[in-house]
């Protein structure tokens, strides 16, 4: 039985709320992903700096520091997972949270964590924007868009999962669009590798982000696949034309008719 499961997955793909899952639902420890986990009080000391003005970049600069020198199972969530050993997870069981190319690119127009500079009016423009990674995010501080960070992050999570199955270290894969519409489903798919599971599940019921979306409502936005009706088509043709699918086949995610 792995000791601690490790979450990976871009913003927006449900790895808090799977993280909260596996909590409310089992005895696993899940190890440390985000500024606050290592360094407790954190939160309040960015807020801090940023009621006292202090820029965007030096706060960046400030979350980079609580990850410098930390061992891998300790990575930002959201970083690129191209680490030159996988021995540090060979006790944990490692998780993927992935999401459909274009849900994924619609949801980070809506929500661009870490995406600095200016602000775009429109998708089209959001997908010409590009914007300096954070050092956290291990891509050597390049440069990148909407579509060129999936297909890093897609090309670094198979890489990377290669590596554990060759070193027999377990890991899943998790779609954003499952959790969405059946979290128990997931869950019963996480159970083998959790320690001491609930044998009677409990959901969550309303949003790590926004409380007043609730199950139902997130069901029904990516179980319909809803979020297609807010892609207008020339961006929709350039997500189709521009994303690495062959990364996607096994996950069944496909171009946009």
């Amino acid at each position: 039985m792995p000791d601690i499961v490790k979450v990976f997955g871009e913003r927006n793909t449900s790895t808090n709320a799977l993280t909260s899952l596996i909590r409310k639902n089992s005895r696993s420890r899940v190890a440390p992903s985000t500024a606050n986990d290592l360094d407790p009080g954190f939160l309040k000391k960015i807020r801090f700096a940023q009621k006292l003005g202090v820029p965007g970049g030096i706060r960046e600069w400030m979350t980079d520091r609580v990850f410098v020198g930390r061992d891998p199972l300790s990575a930002w969530k959201h970083t690129a997972t191209n680490f030159d050993d996988v021995a540090p997870f060979a006790q944990s069981h490692v998780v993927f949270c992935v999401r459909h190319p274009a849900s994924w690119i619609l949801g980070l127009y809506k929500r661009p964590y870490h995406v600095h500079g200016r602000v775009v009016s429109d998708l089209t423009e959001f997908l010409e924007k590009r914007w300096k990674t954070v050092g956290r995010e291990r891509l050597d501080g390049r440069k990148v868009g909407a579509i060129e960070l999936y297909n890093r992050k897609m090309r670094a999570y198979s890489e990377f999962q290669q590596r554990l199955i060759s070193t027999g270290i377990s890991h899943s894969v998790v779609r954003h669009e499952d959790f969405a519409v059946d979290q128990q489903s997931v869950f019963e798919t996480l159970k083998p590798y959790l320690v001491d599971p609930e044998t009677e599940f409990s959901p969550l019921d309303a949003s790590t982000k926004d409380q007043e979306k609730s199950r139902d409502y997130y069901r029904d936005y990516y179980g319909c696949q809803k979020w297609r009706n807010e892609i207008d088509a020339d961006s929709m043709q350039r997500i189709n034309a521009e994303i690495e699918w062959q990364l996607l086949a096994d996950l069944s995610y496909h171009p946009v008719d």
